[in-house]
């Protein structure tokens, strides 16, 4: 009987730490989120001929925000000096800056991808972007 009730009770100990640790998650979860609905920026692309923004999203950071994504080069000939422009906008749809970022290789070949990142630092946080990529046939 007592080693029936010793059972009882380390089943009734895991169950309760079980649910402190999941509750603890959740409680985590919710204060470490930083995208509110209100801080969602929404974007859109408008690709080239020869390059295509495959994946874009905006970052929201303490110090800076930034916008980061995957570029493609859709074309047959190589692409040097590969830069991605963003034309920021507020919620009244007026221009509030432009800024610019390059990819991490020095020239996209055909059907390459690379990852970008445009740092947006002391740029009021737009309500939405529009990116445009850029860059040199050979």
């Amino acid at each position: 009987m007592q080693l029936e009730n010793s059972r009882i009770l380390k089943i009734f100990i895991l169950f309760l730490g079980a649910t402190i640790s999941m509750s603890a998650l959740q409680v985590y979860r919710a204060s470490a989120s930083t995208n509110t609905e209100d801080d969602v920026v929404s974007g859109d692309v408008i690709n080239s001929k020869y390059l295509a923004i495959t994946y874009h999203k905006y970052v929201n950071h303490k110090g800076s925000d930034i916008i980061t994504g995957t570029i493609v080069n859709n074309s047959t000939k190589d692409i040097s000096s590969v830069r991605i422009y963003a034309a920021l906008y507020d919620k009244d749809n007026k221009l509030i800056s432009t800024e610019s970022g390059i990819v991490n290789v020095p020239a996209l070949t055909p059907t390459l991808t690379s990852p970008f990142t445009i740092n947006l630092i002391n740029t009021p946080k737009p309500d939405h972007y529009t990116l445009l990529p850029g860059g040199t046939p050979s």
